[in-house]
């Protein structure tokens, strides 16, 4: 059409025929054979306007359209949209009155999408965002803004807003009787571990967060970027997240765990936690008992896990024992009901104690329920 840019065609929507279930044709008449047809793929249906010159313009607004493609499909049409108007009405964002260059879903889309481009500036992951929508002559011109003007819309949006953003997306990506699901005991298997993530180097990051790896935390000596500590918990099928939480670069991963159980004992019910010997501890294990979980941890060398004092010393049929892991007060009255609920499976031999080569290699099972009434199955060796 005249006026618009090269590469860019504009049909009547009406016009639109499908031919063969998977191509579509402007008008009644498909081309005839051999004859020369343009190819194109359709970017955005929107109302068209017709300058005096001829020029055709798509009377639509670009942040309104652009879409995070797949992992807008899950996340939900509308949701971004949602949760901007709850915060413009709750008075956490300032409502803005005129159509600019950018919006808050807009952004709020930008920052989800530099996530999956660490490397990229802001104007590169915008550009990407846009796609094909930068090159369609909308009534209202758009264009790739700044970094400072991006900086400036990201920076009233609040974190709690894409926090909530994340638990509405956060979720198993296949169903438990899928055939790649990993259950045990009918139960999904989770896995729960930490990470570090390099953070912008600035005196308030620095200040909040601090770093690791250096007995300094600021200036000469100092690690280059301060950290943010993220323990995840993830399903062992599909690698889905189902649940984070953040901390300072310090926190102890005990720590951060023990607070998500808190703060979402839903997501540890019914499901068995596996971590590794770094997290073993009494308080945490308590917590996903009493959330109605289950866990299965490695133990580091230098734990105790004693024999029970009864004639069997607490070995059942499947090569397994009973034992508990202390309370840190380290009494017997602060065992509380973990003794019954918890299992030893390792290289372990009826004769004896626990051989010490054998001691860095067990893995503990703890189960909210007796030997006699656990559906757990069977343990096997560390």
């Amino acid at each position: 059409m005249t006026g618009t840019p090269a590469g860019t065609v504009a049909v009547r929507a009406s016009g639109l025929r499908v031919h063969g279930g998977t191509v579509v044709t402007a008008g009644d008449a498909a081309p005839r054979a051999g004859e020369l047809a343009v190819f194109c793929r359709p970017v955005v249906t929107a109302p068209a306007v017709m300058r005096r010159d001829g020029t055709v313009l798509a009377d639509a607004w670009l942040p309104d359209l652009a879409r995070l493609g797949e992992l807008e499909r899950h996340l939900g049409d509308g949701v971004i949209e949602a949760a901007v108007d709850k915060a413009i009405a709750g008075g956490r964002l300032k409502p803005r009155q005129r159509r600019r260059i950018m919006s808050y879903p807009l952004v709020i889309r930008l920052m989800i999408a530099m996530t999956l481009m660490p490397d990229g500036s802001y104007c590169e992951a915008l550009r990407r965002l846009a796609g094909l929508l930068a090159d369609i002559p909308f009534t209202r011109e758009w264009h790739i803004p700044t970094g400072k003007v991006v900086t400036d819309w990201r920076l009233p949006v609040p974190a709690d807003l894409l926090e909530d953003l994340f638990w509405q997306a956060a979720g198993p990506l296949i169903d438990d009787g899928e055939p790649s699901a990993v259950l045990l005991a009918g139960m999904m298997v989770l896995a729960a571990d930490g990470m570090l993530v390099n953070v912008a180097d600035t005196p308030a990051n620095r200040a909040f967060f601090g770093c690791t790896g250096t007995a300094a935390e600021d200036g000469e000596g100092a690690a280059p970027f301060p950290q943010l500590k993220i323990v995840a918990l993830t399903a062992r099928a599909g690698r889905a997240a189902l649940g984070a939480i953040l901390g300072q670069a310090r926190a102890g991963e005990q720590t951060l765990l023990r607070r998500l159980v808190k703060r979402r004992p839903d997501l540890f019910a019914g499901r068995v936690t596996c971590f590794d010997r770094n997290f073993p501890g009494h308080e945490l294990i308590t917590a996903i008992l009493d959330a109605g979980g289950h866990v299965i941890a490695r133990a580091k060398e230098g734990i105790s896990l004693d024999f029970e004092d009864v004639p069997d010393r607490g070995w059942l049929p499947d090569g397994s024992r009973m034992t508990w892991l202390n309370a840190p007060s380290g009494k017997e009255a602060g065992r509380g009901d973990v003794p019954r609920n918890s299992k030893c499976s390792g290289r372990s031999t009826r004769s004896g104690e626990m051989p010490r080569a054998c001691q860095s290699s067990q893995a503990v099972t703890l189960s909210a329920m007796t030997p006699t009434d656990s559906h757990l199955p069977p343990s096997s060796g560390g």
